[in-house]
């Protein structure tokens, strides 16, 4: 068994590789693809129904700039974009910088996304720095709609 791969997943697929714990789940990236990583859910019910939820999310939010691109969801999990610079939390912690122009257009692209997402009656139910994401060219990149209030849903985390 391959020992990057934590054991207490639903399911794990050859080849991936270990990347980092999320709230539901866990990130993976395949070697060789630094433009992707894969979601699987933990071996939990709820947390699988929260995984569930967020693939309803990504396929009602379609394509939209500030929010993670989702490139295919598979029964088993959920294929993403990878944003190169991580978190806004990582990217500062790894000494990150940006002028007063950049963090007020983050400000304005996660208030646009936001409402892009609520007009699409679904509700980010953990905003943080930790799941607002920066990509190759430090755009903001909304992630982790795992257990989002949808409809008259209401939220699961």
């Amino acid at each position: 068994m391959n020992k990057d791969i934590p054991t207490f997943y639903v399911k794990t697929l050859p080849g991936i590789k270990y990347f980092r714990n999320g709230g539901s789940g866990i990130l993976y990236t395949y070697p060789g693809c630094t433009t992707e990583v894969i979601k699987l859910p933990f071996s939990s019910e709820a947390l699988t129904a929260n995984l569930e939820i967020e693939k309803r999310v990504y396929q009602r939010l379609g394509c939209y700039p500030n929010i993670i691109k989702c490139l295919r969801i598979e029964d088993y999990g959920i294929h993403l974009e990878r944003a190169e610079h991580n978190s806004i939390r990582e990217y500062y912690a790894e000494g990150g910088t940006a002028t007063l122009e950049e963090r007020i257009k983050w400000s304005r692209d996660v208030a646009n996304a936001l409402q892009y997402i609520h007009e699409h009656n679904v509700r980010h139910a953990d905003l943080s720095a930790k799941n607002v994401l920066l990509d190759s060219s430090r755009t903001v990149r909304l992630c982790d709609f795992a257990g989002s209030a949808i409809d008259d849903n209401l939220s699961t985390v």
